[in-house]
């Protein structure tokens, strides 16, 4: 539903568009939406929303950065999983929910069964498959999408 309507697209695109759309629709009616909808946000929602360091400050700033404690926000039982077409795969906090490429898949596994994690558990244990660079870009963004915190140790 957060796709734009394609008004100006090829007669066939619009009715692929509409088909798809009536197709979801359809697997939606067969679940109870408002259990549904609840299930889902009571599983996407964090447990803590207290305001934390990293909401003020950058601590990938602070020369100790790779001392600092990672925690992932998603619920306790979530675990990854790539969608069907192994591209991607979904991570859910504060009922907000964002895709993420699946070559960071390896990484947030680790960080979800090993957490928390310090920084530098992640930079050591994947320092052959992602660069330090990466692995630091890639939490910060976590951080700033309020998907992980970080913390000093």
């Amino acid at each position: 539903f957060r796709v734009n309507v394609p008004i100006f697209a090829r007669e066939s695109d619009r009715k692929d568009y509409f088909a798809k759309l009536l197709t979801l629709i359809e697997r939606e009616l067969d679940l109870d939406p408002e259990a549904n909808f609840l299930n889902s946000l009571s599983r996407s929602w964090i447990s803590n929303p207290a305001a934390t360091l990293s909401e003020y400050v950058e601590p990938w700033d602070d020369p100790d950065w790779e001392r600092y404690v990672l925690r992932l926000e998603a619920a306790s039982n979530w675990r990854p999983q790539l969608t069907d077409n192994e591209e991607a795969f979904y991570i859910a906090a504060n009922a907000v929910e964002y895709k993420i490429d699946a070559f960071a898949f390896d990484l947030v596994r680790f960080w979800v069964e090993h957490q928390p994690v310090h920084v530098w558990d992640l930079r050591q244990r994947f320092s052959e498959t992602y660069s330090t660079d990466f692995v630091d870009d890639f939490v910060k963004q976590m951080v700033r999408n309020r998907l992980a915190t970080a913390s000093k140790d």
